[in-house]
């Protein structure tokens, strides 16, 4: 009985820290590293701050709703290292993640990546280094393709 307690505890902690999101395992191999600054936004917040903005599309602030969580994460320094560690965890979760856009030219470097569960879009992850600037934004929840979409060309709008 014990071994079979075991095997069940074993098993259950494998899918507790499998189904972690991507920002939570970056920071846990980096915990004491203060160069790294780490934001989370619910999405209460984001939409509190979305509806500030009166130009915002009702489509958007429905789409925020199926959200879990926003982090952000980024540092001014070692920029190219924290970017190859990201790398480096993405290719560690052989089969998690599928890359959906990438951009290596000599300014920047940069992934969009997502997790599907079932099908659906469950974790979105954007990583870059441009200059000595690393960030990530992570979004987890339910997603779909032209949530993404929106949020490129919001993206877009605001670094042009």
């Amino acid at each position: 009985m014990r071994h079979v307690l075991f095997i069940y505890f074993v098993t259950f902690s494998f899918l507790f820290v499998s189904a972690q999101d991507f920002v939570s395992r970056f920071m846990a191999s980096h915990h004491s590293d203060s160069k790294l600054t780490c934001i989370t936004i619910s999405p209460k917040m984001m939409n509190e701050i979305l509806e500030l903005n009166e130009n915002v599309d009702t489509t958007i602030l429905g789409m925020i709703s199926n959200l879990k969580s926003m982090q952000m994460l980024s540092s001014n320094v070692a920029a190219v290292r924290y970017y190859n560690d990201a790398l480096s965890l993405v290719n560690k979760s052989v089969g998690v993640y599928e890359p959906y856009f990438s951009i290596n030219n000599t300014y920047e470097n940069g992934q969009i990546m997502i997790r599907k569960r079932f099908g659906a879009i469950v974790e979105l992850i954007m990583f870059s280094c441009k200059s000595r600037r690393f960030f990530v934004i992570n979004f987890t929840g339910s997603m779909n393709i032209e949530f993404i979409n929106r949020l490129s060309v919001l993206l877009h709008q605001k670094c042009s």
